[in-house]
């Protein structure tokens, strides 16, 4: 056990924890039977009629009603699991320079596409680790790193606590080095798994949970059929452990996270399976130019020596010559007076198949910027008018939004704005909904430490363009202007109203003005503020 006090502040004004809550149902259905009095003998009351039923959809409750344990489910456990689960650095496979060749990736395709991930877990880490991929990467992870992360309570009074916790431990148990690694894995793989390990952290009588995320190696794990029932297709990952030998990952059992671009297959849709052969094709294309310039790019001596020079002498002069310059160098042989006796020309080829080498290299550029960022403008460097370039920053953003809606704990709403006069605005933002990490990690940490799984927050980061931002401002900021105009109209008729003798409040129903005017004065239970 450690201490957090110095760590985490929180827990300098963090009240005991308490113990999950219990079944409340029963212990109401427990105190009404000893309440309940001793049946009396009456008389039999008359018969009711009975009413005639109308299906009526009932309204859709709040989400703070809505309870994240399943029906039927078990009851949580009191504490975390204990124990840790291990791996170990997978480093076999393939020269990452020269050992990938097309059958090793044809065979490393074949066994990803059928679920086995050993082979292509090696081959993501290699094509991660090449250039284009790797920047790639990076401009994805801009997910988390320019956009920011928002903690919305999932209620008042208790969970507004929890929130306050859960914003505060965040960088420590989820920081930027973690979201890489799963982020990593979630674009080259298209799932991403992390085991949990839970830690139990004092100071005094407070104590609290925390979990230790560990991102886990794609290439120790695998999909195996008919290891789910209730799963879409019946499979489940099985991750290979070093203590605990072959585990199911369960995300929700506070064991794991996992992070998935589908539901079905999601491995096809990683980076691996789908640039595969496109890394291959660019790593090929780059050695062989950089072996034709080796061989054409620097020019070929003519040494001429006296026919009667040892062979001995002839090597020696020709490597010399050869470390001075740089380039090959050829013995020619000569006569005692100097006549040629041996001679070469080089034969130049008038073709262009030199530049096959820069329009393959920029075609297997463009493959990999569009298939992983939408568009190729933005990262090399193309030309093109303002409209061509709003496109293929649109197509980024996209990209982003995706990135967010998978791993936040938002859903991305788009809205039709009415503009008088003008074409109506698209707004873009973003609801909280539940998502992967208040489902499989924070409801954990507030069961744990505030003792309710329902006063988990949601997490999300706000990924929102820039012009969308804008038009959000401007509309909020004519709405106050409109809001405020509205106000100084009722106001000025609630003046007129009792300058002629009326009552507020008996005669009119200053409320309902300002309601029918489209300003309310009060929020509902409940609602968050925007």
């Amino acid at each position: 056990m450690s201490t957090l006090n110095s760590t985490y502040p929180y827990l300098a004004y963090m009240s005991t924890t308490r113990k999950p809550s219990k079944d409340k149902t029963a212990k109401r259905s427990t105190a009404k039977a000893l309440a309940a009095p001793a049946p009396v003998a009456t008389a039999a009351p008359a018969p009711r009629l009975k009413r005639q039923r109308i299906n009526v959809p009932s309204t859709p409750k709040p989400n703070k009603h809505l309870a994240l344990a399943e029906t039927d489910a078990k009851a949580p456990p009191s504490e975390p699991p204990t124990g840790l689960m291990q791996q170990w650095s997978y480093n076999s496979g393939p020269d990452p320079i020269s050992g990938w060749g097309v059958d090793s990736v044809a065979t490393a395709l074949a066994q990803h596409r059928r679920g086995q991930f050993q082979l292509s877990g090696i081959l993501a880490e290699d094509m991660a680790a090449s250039p284009w991929v790797a920047h790639c990467i990076e401009m994805l992870a801009q997910t988390f790193t320019t956009t920011p992360m928002v903690v919305v309570p999932a209620g008042r009074g208790e969970a507004r606590r929890c929130a306050d916790f859960v914003r505060e431990v965040m960088p420590d148990i989820l920081p930027m080095s973690t979201i890489r690694d799963l982020h990593r894995n979630f674009e080259m793989m298209g799932t991403s798994a992390a085991a949990l390990d839970w830690n139990e952290y004092r100071d005094g009588k407070d104590r609290v949970w925390l979990p230790t995320i560990k991102p886990w190696q794609p290439q120790l794990t695998y999909y195996q059929q008919f290891a789910d029932a209730d799963s879409i297709d019946m499979g489940a990952l099985i991750a290979q452990t070093l203590n605990k030998g072959l585990v199911r990952v369960d995300p929700g059992n506070a064991r794991w996270l996992l992070f998935s671009q589908s539901n079905l297959k999601p491995w096809l849709r990683g980076a691996v399976n789908l640039l595969g052969e496109v890394f291959l094709g660019y790593s090929f294309n780059f050695r062989d130019s950089m072996a034709f310039q080796d061989r054409f790019g620097r020019g070929i001596l003519k040494f001429f020596h006296p026919v009667d020079w040892k062979d001995e002498e002839i090597l020696v002069a020709a490597q010399t010559i050869r470390a001075g310059s740089g380039g090959g160098v050829l013995p020619l042989a000569r006569g005692r007076g100097g006549e040629k006796l041996m001679d070469l020309d080089l034969v130049q080829a008038q073709g262009a198949g030199f530049k096959t080498f820069e329009s393959t290299h920029i075609r297997m550029r463009d493959l990999i910027l569009i298939t992983m960022l939408g568009q190729n403008m933005t990262s090399a460097g193309s030309t093109g008018g303002f409209a061509q370039a709003r496109v293929h920053e649109n197509g980024f953003w996209r990209k982003l939004e995706q990135r967010g809606a998978s791993f936040g704990d938002a859903a991305l709403t788009t809205t039709i704005q009415p503009v008088e006069g003008s074409s109506p605005k698209v707004l873009r933002q973003w609801q909280p909904r539940d998502g992967v990490l208040r489902t499989q990690l924070t409801k954990w940490i507030a069961l744990w430490n505030f003792g309710d799984m329902d006063l988990a927050p949601y997490i999300y980061w706000d990924v929102t363009a820039p012009a969308d931002v804008t038009e959000q401002q401007e509309t909020s900021a004519k709405g106050a202007e409109a809001a405020a105009k509205a106000m100084q109209a009722v106001s000025m008729a609630v003046k007129s109203l009792t300058e002629a003798g009326l009552v507020a409040g008996k005669d009119f129903d200053v409320g309902y003005m300002l309601e029918q005017a489209g300003v309310r004065m009060k929020r509902v239970n409940g609602e968050a503020a925007r």
